[in-house]
């Protein structure tokens, strides 16, 4: 049975690609170690492709991973941004400051690149 992948299942795995362990991954999407491991355990079924090599230091992302959480930055920042214009469009302003993930900042970051925070205004 297919499972659909939610938006946030998607930025569980931006999370720990870029906090490189579970414990600061869930700490930051603010779910529990043993949540957040069968999230992901789910995601990489979903994929079916090993997105992080686990070892005793934290996680590394694999080269799957990588080309991965490439892809869904861009879906997530298009989910965010396909929410603010709705509400803009219903409302003929904007909901006030709203945070995406912009993949077109990225940046050097732990585990080869990373994304910083962005400000709709």
């Amino acid at each position: 049975m297919t499972r659909q992948l939610k938006i946030r299942d998607l930025e569980l795995v931006v999370a720990l690609h870029e906090e490189g362990t579970f414990t600061q991954a869930a700490k930051r999407v603010g779910i529990t170690e043993p949540a957040f491991s069968k999230r992901l355990k789910l995601v990489e079924r979903e994929v079916k492709e090993t997105l992080f090599d686990r070892n005793y230091d934290g996680v590394t992302t694999t080269d799957s991973g990588r080309s991965f959480v490439a892809h869904i930055l861009e879906s997530i920042h298009s989910y965010y941004r396909a929410v603010h214009e709705a509400h803009e469009a219903k409302h003929g302003q904007p909901p006030g400051p709203t945070h995406i993930n912009e993949p077109h900042h990225c940046c050097p970051g732990k585990n080869g690149w990373s994304y910083r925070k962005a400000l709709i205004t």
